[in-house]
């Protein structure tokens, strides 16, 4: 399975105490000796029971009703789940709702509505059910009841994910962070590949990004793509030229990075990613949850960059940053982003693109490397002529003996030096003339742009070029996607309005 979301690590809260050794879990309560059902004080007010209730659910009922503590909520979960943990039952489903929800929170039918949905559940089947319900067995999932090792308890989490994540994307979208936290909590390292699959590819950029100068030009632009606000594979000038494109950049990357580097006075990774941290965690952060016997040493690898540690009970992971930047402040994607427009003029392969780049050196430097590219790819277009010396003394052999034959004794005098002429004719660069205009857009499109701009009458303007606005809107942005990788014009139901970041880049356009 594949899951395409990244994982969130949220900061765990140290409770007060005399001395970090003392910290506790935020659900953790010393263990004790586990509730024994046989001296559960029943107080026998059966009345409002059916007559054929079962006798673990009269039980149940005494125990959800005996600790109202919200301090120990979590570790009474954890008593009553184990004693209910093999009871079945087969009764009607009834609706039930809850935040946080766990036994103590139903009443007589909704526990027996539960365990009936359980039983359905250990069984592989998977109804449509009331999703709190589904909460409460997730929470006994994530405790281990019910299942021998964590391995099978995995196997029934990520099962539960891939039936639901459709039909009820409310639960799956905690399952995801934690089925992530069960893997780390029990030590599954052979399971990471499944739901850490994203952070895991972004810890390889991030590996690969450090080793750029000696990484293969396919993972480099590859890398350099996912890391990047500007994805130029987006552009219909890369679809013409792939491959030159792919070269090019790759070539400006290795040369821009140093200067970079040297700017910043840091490492691309750290200009990038910022340094690598280590920050308390909270595991299965949102659920009910609790173990009588926490781990309290472990070290858990994810990726060669990113690790979780357990010290006393406490939990931190040591990783780099998520990369969350504005498209004007990624430097790389400014790279880029001149990069393709260069790329455009040197070979006429789109139209014009705005100049986003402000910093002479650099722009210097991404030409002179397009420029090179470009002298290389003519030579190497240039038709090639082999020689083959070692056969040119049988060839001045041969012609001796033919031009001996074909002499008369009269003829035999001295041979004239006979010379050659040749038209040398130089090759001429053709500058073409640049007819693109600087905007893409046409006439009618560039007034309707105009009278947005200026607050003008475009409803009577549309009248009159019979143009629906749908139409009108959708063509624009289609137009300008190429160059601003963004929609321009939006319509949040006050009619259609362009994007104030925007603004001041259509006006120079227009």
């Amino acid at each position: 399975m594949n899951s395409s979301d990244a994982y969130t690590d949220i900061p765990l809260t140290k409770h007060a105490g005399p001395s970090d050794d003392q910290y506790g879990l935020w659900d953790f309560v010393p263990p004790e000796e586990m509730h024994n059902p046989e001296i559960v004080p029943s107080r026998k007010n059966y009345y409002n029971f059916e007559d054929e209730t079962p006798e673990m659910i009269r039980r149940l009922v005494d125990m959800t009703n005996e600790d109202r503590w919200s301090f120990t909520r979590n570790k009474s979960f954890y008593q009553q789940a184990k004693f209910m943990e093999n009871f079945k039952d087969d009764s009607e489903i009834v609706d039930f709702s809850s935040y946080y929800p766990t036994y103590q929170d139903m009443n007589v039918v909704q526990m027996r509505s539960y365990f009936t949905i359980r039983k359905m559940l250990r069984l592989g089947l998977h109804p449509e059910v009331p999703v709190s319900y589904l909460f409460v067995y997730v929470y006994e999932l994530l405790m281990n009841v019910g299942v021998k090792t964590p391995e099978e308890g995995y196997e029934l989490l990520e099962e539960l994910f891939e039936s639901y994540r459709i039909s009820e994307p409310r639960i799956s979208v905690y399952l995801k962070y934690w089925i992530c936290d069960y893997i780390v909590y029990y030590n599954l390292a052979d399971k990471c590949g499944e739901f850490f699959n994203k952070v895991i590819q972004s810890d390889m950029d991030i590996s690969a990004l450090a080793d750029y100068r000696n990484i293969d030009d396919t993972l480099f632009f590859d890398v350099l793509m996912r890391i990047s606000t500007y994805n130029i594979e987006k552009s219909k000038a890369y679809g013409k030229m792939p491959e030159d494109y792919r070269k090019i950049l790759v070539r400006v990357m290795r040369h821009a990075i140093p200067v970079i580097e040297s700017r910043e006075h840091k490492k691309i990774v750290n200009v990038c990613f910022g340094s690598r941290q280590r920050v308390s965690c909270t595991m299965f952060s949102g659920a009910v949850f609790y173990n009588p016997d926490p781990p309290m040493q472990r070290i858990f690898e994810v990726s060669p960059v990113r690790y979780y540690y357990c010290h006393n009970g406490l939990w931190s992971v040591e990783r780099f940053q998520e990369r969350n930047i504005r498209r004007n402040e990624d430097k790389l994607g400014m790279i880029i982003n001149e990069t393709d427009r260069r790329i455009r003029l040197k070979f006429h392969s789109g139209s014009k693109t705005l100049k986003r780049m402000d910093d002479e050196e650099m722009e210097s430097l991404i030409q002179n490397v397009i420029d090179e590219y470009a002298h290389e790819k003519e030579e190497a277009a240039r038709p090639k002529i082999e020689i083959d010396l070692s056969k040119l003394d049988t060839i001045r052999s041969d012609a001796d003996v033919v031009r001996d034959a074909m002499l008369t004794d009269d003829d035999k005098i001295e041979n004239q030096n006979v010379m050659s002429d040749y038209d040398t004719i130089s090759d001429k660069e053709l500058s073409s003339v640049d007819t693109v205009s600087d905007t893409v857009l046409d006439e009618d499109e560039t007034a309707f742009m105009h009278l947005l701009l200026n607050g003008g009458n475009w409803k009577s303007f549309l009248r009159g070029k019979h143009i629906p606005e749908g139409v009108m809107i959708d063509g624009i942005n289609e137009k300008l996607m190429d160059e601003f990788q963004d929609t321009v014009i939006v319509d949040e139901g006050n009619g259609p309005e362009i994007l104030e970041d925007y603004k001041d880049v259509i006006i120079g356009m227009l």
